[in-house]
């Protein structure tokens, strides 16, 4: 494992860039379409609530993706195989499906392994990227399940991540295998080593008493899980 953060950002190539700086306006754009609908929510009659709160929750889940994105260049180490440690990188899928509920969480989660393979297509079979990336990053989505309790949503998120990899690794990177291993038991020690530490942290962050409060004061002003739409 090696610490890569400056490396990474120091390389990264001119069309990353541009992409970074799309993804950041995109979040700014984001943020000023949620403060004026946040002002016209205010002065909305009753009966077109239901409205907006979809109209709220595309445009959180919109930008929950694109935090996620962004977060997911900051990478504090890269494994040699694949995986790596980023700066809370899944957290703001997490916090949407908290928010919003399973089927919001799970979409938002499809959306960035998506959007992930897009960046960097790694595919031996055509399999492997429904489990690395799709079936993967959707395993965040759950924490959709406790809507009150984000560090519990986030490992149970990152189990499922971590298990969607080690099948993913076994079935079809066994040869990396130290000989004489078994690849089940490589890939899960290999997974759980470059997959585990990115959800623990989030998990850190997410039950640090200011965090925790500054969260539940956001939640407190969003609509209840499962009224809004979903992506």
């Amino acid at each position: 494992m090696e610490f890569t953060l400056f490396a990474e950002l120091s390389g990264l190539p001119a069309v990353t860039y541009i992409t970074l700086i799309v993804a950041l306006g995109l979040v700014a754009v984001l943020v000023v379409a949620l403060v004026r609908a946040a002002k016209a929510r205010a002065k909305t009659p009753q009966n077109e609530t239901a409205q907006h709160n979809s109209t709220q929750a595309l445009v959180y889940g919109a930008l929950c993706v694109a935090l996620s994105f962004l977060l997911s260049y900051l990478k504090l180490f890269e494994m040699p195989q694949g995986g790596s440690i980023t700066l809370c990188s899944v957290l703001p899928i997490a916090l949407y499906a908290n928010w919003y509920g399973l089927k919001n969480g799970l979409l938002a989660g499809f959306a960035c392994g998506l959007l992930q393979f897009i960046q960097k297509p790694i595919a031996v079979h055509w399999l492997s990227p429904f489990l690395d990336y799709i079936l993967a990053f959707s395993c965040i989505g759950l924490a959709g399940l406790f809507p009150e309790k984000l560090p519990l949503g986030l490992l149970v998120g990152g189990v499922g991540r971590i298990i969607c990899s080690t099948v993913s690794g076994a079935v079809f990177f066994a040869e990396y295998a130290p000989e004489g291993m078994n690849p089940w038991i490589y890939s899960t020690i290999y997974n759980t080593i470059s997959l585990g530490p990115d959800s623990l942290i989030c998990i850190v962050v997410a039950a640090l008493p200011p965090v925790k409060k500054a969260f539940e004061r956001l939640r407190s002003g969003k609509i209840s899980a499962g009224s809004g739409a979903a992506l």
